[in-house]
């Protein structure tokens, strides 16, 4: 996903503007995203366009992180009860 330049010992150099590119692409680890998933999304991201089938895929991805959210939010009501309840005593 990254493609380095190498120094004349064979050491990895990376420009300063692959930060911004791992910053997404740990963004999009953190929302769950596979590497595979990545891979793929990445290209359209430089093109500034979607290939045909991927944004039916990201809805897929992103109806999948809503729904992770929406049961960590009720686990954190569940939990709000208990403490509410435990507190109470």
């Amino acid at each position: 996903m990254l493609t380095p330049e190498h120094t004349p010992s064979g050491q990895r150099v990376y420009p300063e503007s692959t930060v911004g590119r791992v910053r997404l692409i740990r963004q999009l680890y953190a929302a769950g995203l596979n590497s595979r998933t990545v891979a793929v999304i990445l290209p359209s991201v430089d093109a500034g366009r979607a290939v045909p089938g991927l944004l039916a895929r990201l809805r897929t991805e992103r109806a999948r992180i809503s729904a992770g959210i929406a049961d960590l939010q009720e686990a954190g009501r569940l939990l709000d009860q208990v403490i509410d309840t435990s507190s109470c005593r």
